[in-house]
């Protein structure tokens, strides 16, 4: 009990004090007594020399200390009488608190120090927000403190109203949940996760989460989780960690970032969910053990084989569309696709051949080199894919994509050759049951591949990325928007083209933190443009992975928010292609992101699907008609597919913006079909934003006068004879 929240006299206060003092002795509450006998907190000398001493080492500490006794006095260092504007060098009664805490914070503070328990909260002292941690002394110092209380920074500057918000919360959240910092250090945990993990919260708060870590993942587990954690800000997997005990357990482990107001990264949401109280045997079940034991058996039956020949061949099969099946049937369904995949494997080879599983949705087996017996193997296992595998009352129909590489020629490990099969399988067009064969140009390509992901990853930082900006014009060839690209000058490899590094980003998760620069740049650009009297809309493209992330359109308004951007100044291009592949996610987050009122197009239109059905779904306002469709518009007098995808557009009440208008033939033959916008190198190239600025404001982004006309006034013929193409 905090006896200073009683407002006794002196005399009944001496008369309490002999009465606890008489109880204490008899009873043989001994620490109860130790606590009491020096109530004087820091009167007496030896007591007074106890105070300075620990005043001293507090003093020493850079964050927020108080040391508190169950007199109800504490004891701060100079940081909290700094922060609070209290007097130094003296006790103060612990009561003061309420003056600077919300009264539910001081109550369960209150409450805690009488009942020697550990707590955590976020709060908020001066403007400036800390996370309040409490938790007993081992050992209670001479002078009867008890109880220490820090606070820790939520961030070096300002409060993080993000993490504020979530630390309030956390004990809301029903799955074991915990908060780190960027070290992984944990700052904040529920209730649930020291029930699960078996530590108390004063326990976990000083420890690191690497602590949970369990060595029966793969080596190189972890480092692949936080790197997809730092690419994407997203991670979502099975995963086995260790409790205090050192049990291991199974469970879903969501980690999330939490940002601050200018949308950097200060800590990590990590939620474990969906345990399970046992691990399957089967080894088909796809958990992280079962895999490692699985590439152990692979990697003994491997060296055991380069023993016993001198050359055989590698084949990786990866089951297409696994994801979908997973997402859409019972957690069972996966696992039987699996089991039934291997039997049918084991049913297409011989007794010469090796199967094993190596990822989620990969097999390898070892087979001979004979080239004919490797043909003759894969038409097996096709054939055995004809048939469909039951799942409940579903039939479902599953293809593979093959590739083959043969040791030692190709590589001289187990890993290497895997690695060279999966370029092989990645360099055929996709399609059902497709096979690829490993020559060197694929390996040198990969190898190319993986250089320019390794310094993508750093351009960033290194301020090698830059953003062109190609104007959009109205049919009076007036500049109406931009579209932002993405530029990438690298020191090591000059100039390197779109077309060659977004592939790459796109196949590393690169793509999402390359997008949100994108953001972020377009945003501030536009702001920039708008002080110098330049306000005009920017288009940016939207990449299939952002569309399936479930934050991106939280992140998406964070980031103009942060800017002061108003949504319909920044315009979202996503590709057909994308869009077929997210057509359910991404019609959702579309939809949220066109209520929020920015301006959707679709990009690459014609190149796909194109069809009514799947237009309907997503809330398009724009068709952006691909350049491929006006190439050769003169010459080739078939414009049957662009007049149909343009009346197919009015039809739908869209507008058009049609790319690649590089002759004055193109420009005037899209005029007289009342095309909405257009875009290319005869109009403008892309450029620099100052050089954007520069040539609006001297009006030199005015097309000239004489592409400006009608064919109802100058026939496409004279035209050609007249102007420059």
């Amino acid at each position: 009990m905090l006896m200073s929240a009683f407002a006794f006299d002196q005399v009944h206060w001496l008369i309490l004090l002999c009465l606890l003092l008489f109880v204490a002795l008899v009873s043989g509450h001994k620490p109860l007594f130790q606590f009491f006998r020096s109530s004087n907190t820091c009167s007496d000398a030896a007591s007074s020399q106890a105070c300075h001493d620990y005043q001293l080492l507090l003093n020493s500490e850079a964050h927020g200390v108080m040391l508190c006794n169950l007199q109800g006095e504490m004891l701060c260092n100079r940081f909290v009488h700094q922060l609070l504007g209290w007097p130094a060098g003296t006790p103060q009664p612990v009561t003061l608190l309420q003056s600077v805490l919300q009264a539910v914070h001081f109550s369960r503070l209150s409450g805690t120090i009488r009942q020697q328990q550990s707590i955590s909260f976020p709060v908020s002292l001066a403007e400036i927000g800390f996370l309040l941690q409490g938790q007993p002394l081992k050992q209670p110092s001479l002078s009867g403190h008890s109880y220490i209380i820090r606070l820790l920074p939520l961030n070096e500057r300002r409060l993080n109203p993000n993490f504020e918000r979530i630390c309030r919360h956390i004990n809301e959240i029903e799955d074991a949940a915990a908060i780190v910092d960027l070290d992984l250090n944990i700052c904040s945990v529920n209730q649930r996760f020291d029930e699960l993990t078996g530590y108390s919260t004063a326990e976990v708060l000083s420890r690191n989460l690497t602590s949970l870590r369990s060595t029966e993942n793969p080596a190189d587990f972890y480092e692949a989780l936080w790197q997809q954690v730092r690419d994407s800000g997203h991670f979502s997997g099975k995963v086995l960690s260790r409790d205090k005990e050192g049990r291991t357990f199974l469970h879903r482990l969501t980690i999330s970032e939490i940002l601050n107001d200018q949308g950097v990264v200060t800590h990590y949401l990590c939620i474990y969910g969906e345990v399970a109280e046992s691990r399957p045997a089967n080894l088909m079940s796809g958990d992280a053990l079962s895999l490692a034991t699985e590439h152990k058996r692979l990697d003994l039956l491997f060296r055991q084989r380069v023993m016993q020949f001198e050359r055989f061949n590698l084949v990786l099969l990866n089951i297409n569309r696994f994801s979908r099946i997973q997402q859409t049937q019972h957690a069972g369904a996966a696992h039987e696709v699996l089991d039934q995949l291997r039997l049918r494997l084991e049913k297409s080879c011989s007794a010469q051949d090796i199967i094993g599983r190596y990822g989620r949705d990969e097999f390898v087996i070892l087979c001979p080199d004979s080239e004919s017996y490797t043909e003759s193997l894969l038409r097996e296992i096709v054939r055995h894919l004809q048939q469909p595998i039951q799942l409940d009352d579903l039939n479902v129909f599953i293809s593979v994509s093959m590739g083959v590489a043969r040791y030692p020629e190709h590589a001289g490990d187990l890993s290497a050759l895997i690695n060279a099969a999966g370029i092989a399988m990645r360099g055929v067009a996709n399609g059902e049951n497709r096979v690829g064969y490993y020559r060197q140009a694929l390996g040198d390509a990969a190898a190319k591949s993986l250089r320019m992901e390794s310094l993508l990853r750093n351009a960033i930082d290194r301020a090698e990325l830059s953003l062109h900006y190609q104007p959009i014009f109205n049919a009076r060839c007036e500049m109406v928007k931009v579209e932002a690209l993405l530029r990438w000058h690298s020191p090591e490899l000059g100039h390197v083209s779109p077309g060659e590094f977004i592939p790459v980003a796109e196949q590393s998760s690169l793509i999402d933190k390359l997008g949100y620069w994108v953001i972020h740049e377009a945003c501030r650009q536009h702001l920039a443009w708008r002080k110098e009297g330049l306000q005009i809309p920017i288009a940016i493209n939207i990449s299939s992975r952002q569309l399936r992330e479930p934050a991106f359109a939280e992140r998406l308004l964070r980031a103009l928010r942060i800017h002061g951007v108003s949504p319909d100044q920044l315009l979202l291009e996503v590709t057909e292609s994308a869009l077929m592949e997210q057509l359910d996610a991404g019609a959702d987050i579309l939809q949220h992101l066109s209520d929020q009122g920015f301006s959707i197009a679709i990009d690459d239109f014609g190149t796909g699907y194109s069809s009514l059905a799947y237009l309907q779904r997503f809330p398009a306002s724009t068709l952006k008609i691909d350049r491929s469709f006006i190439v050769g518009l003169v010459q080739n007098k078939d414009t049957r597919v662009l007049d149909s995808i343009l009346q197919m557009a009015r039809t739908l009440e869209k507008s058009v913006v049609v790319e690649g208008v590089e002759n004055a033939a193109q420009l005037l033959y899209l005029q007289n079909r009342a095309v909405d916008q257009l875009q290319g190198f005869l109009l403008a190239r892309p450029m620099p934003a100052d050089r954007l600025l520069s040539d609006y404001q001297n009006r030199q982004l005015l097309v000239h006068p004489a592409l400006q006309v009608s064919v109802a006034e100058v026939s496409v013929k004279s035209d050609l004879d007249r102007l420059p193409g």
